[in-house]
């Protein structure tokens, strides 16, 4: 059986190894890193014209569906325009609410002015107070408390 020494120092050269190895991987990821931006910038400049472009006349497309909606679908089937060279599709999406107040502002709101079943309280588990009394926890098979051990390796 290897002595507290010994597993120290076959650790510590292990450590060593990954500390070179880890390295090695970041100086060959600058590397690359350098090798792929120069090999991007010349295409950089067009590339970002041709996506501000295609930005702004798919704008102008939606604007101009949004505001001739009606016309580009008479004569369809459903909710889809067919073009030659592509297609407009609407769709109506679900209502949502969209809530401009604290929820807790809201919910008193709610209650104040007699909506109570517009306000859900969800039940859950109040986990600080378990941790602290083991002996609830022990009472009840459904709940367990579990210690996880992480081993967190620095190489240098």
């Amino acid at each position: 059986m290897p002595t507290p020494k010994q597993i120290r120092r076959r650790l510590d050269q292990k450590l060593a190894k990954l500390a070179r190895l880890g390295r090695g991987c970041a100086a060959l990821s600058a590397e690359r890193a350098e090798a792929v931006a120069a090999a991007v910038a010349p295409f950089e400049d067009e590339i970002n014209r041709l996506t501000r472009e295609a930005s702004e006349l798919e704008a102008e497309i939606r604007d101009l569906a949004a505001e001739h909606q009606d016309a580009l679908l008479a004569g369809e089937n459903g909710r889809t325009a067919q073009l030659t060279h592509g297609s407009i599709q609407y769709r109506t999406s679900p209502p949502s609410l969209l809530v401009s107040s604290t929820l807790s502002t809201l919910t008193s709101r709610l209650k104040q002015l007699g909506y109570d079943e517009a306000v859900v309280q969800k039940p859950s588990l109040n986990k600080r107070w378990l941790l602290s009394h083991p002996e609830v926890v022990d009472a009840v098979s459904d709940i367990e408390i579990v210690r996880k051990t992480s081993i967190t390796i620095t190489a240098q």
